[in-house]
């Protein structure tokens, strides 16, 4: 800020909490290295062509710098999930709107980046703001690139709103290619292994919610006294409460800013008399 006059950035701007701007973190402290594991799970297929990352050099888990400090920043250890992704041709985030799944999406690429032999990747986002002919142009697109360009994992946000026949090209270009496809969707798929649930919780929203304060001092009473209500309204949709918090802040602030008029006209009056 620039002077006492200036107004404050909103920390609730889609730069301060769009995916990746703020951590992933779990209802819980915990390893990813069970949960969503399913008994009976296929090994890697002997024979199949795999990247460097799925044998690790001398034991070495590839991930496990990345998991360590993503566990001490977001409560969840990464490793052992991307070690899943790894080893299965289809997995598959599940979460309702708005819980958290392309965040964990964000936090799962920048540990694939860190690790000792990263595939080459591939992400697309569908949204239900574009049109179908919109979304499978994008898709064939992106497909002529996973094909010449040999991409070890593709990864899709937002695979329910893909229809049925692009999801089958999606699908077929993936047992023909083999390489591994990772989606995002708010219900469980068939022949995708769920490897975990996203949810949306009020002590999780509570911590982003100081952390996105910690440099609003003066307003941070005022911004936490009306989570409360927000939290009752968005219906446990992460985007929705940034949205309806947003307003809040924009409203204060402008509250507060037309306090503050009435007392600088005063005294310009007091002085020209």
């Amino acid at each position: 800020m620039n002077g006492s006059s200036a107004r404050p950035e909103n920390p609730f701007s889609s730069r301060r909490t769009r995916p990746g701007a703020l951590p992933y973190r779990s209802s819980s402290a915990e390893s990813l290295s069970e949960k969503g594991s399913e008994k009976g799970s296929d090994p890697l297929r002997q024979g199949a062509k795999t990247s460097a990352i799925d044998v690790p050099p001398q034991g070495r888990t590839p991930f496990q710098r990345g998991s360590e400090t993503c566990s001490e920043e977001t409560g969840v250890v990464t490793g052992p999930l991307i070690e899943r992704i790894m080893a299965r041709r289809r997995t598959a985030i599940i979460g309702p709107h708005g819980s958290g799944k392309t965040t964990l999406l964000a936090t799962l690429c920048r540990q694939l980046e860190s690790g000792i032999a990263p595939p080459r990747t591939l992400t697309l986002a569908f949204h239900n703001d574009q049109s179908q002919a919109m979304h499978r142009g994008r898709l064939r697109a992106a497909l002529e690139v996973a094909q010449r360009d040999r991409i070890g994992l593709v990864i899709v946000d937002g695979y329910e709103q893909l229809r049925w026949l692009a999801r089958c090209l999606l699908n077929r270009h993936q047992r023909r290619w083999g390489y591994h496809l990772l989606v995002t969707s708010h219900r469980p798929l068939r022949s995708f292994q769920t490897i975990h649930h996203t949810s949306a919780e009020r002590h999780v929203a509570e911590r982003l919610l100081a952390q996105l304060l910690e440099r609003y001092p003066a307003q941070e009473e005022a911004i936490t006294a009306r989570f409360p209500a927000a939290w009752d309204r968005c219906g446990g949709d992460f985007r929705k409460l940034w949205s309806l918090l947003y307003d809040d802040f924009e409203r204060l602030i402008g509250n507060a800013r037309g306090r503050e008029t009435p007392r600088e006209n005063s005294s310009l009056n007091c002085s020209g008399r």
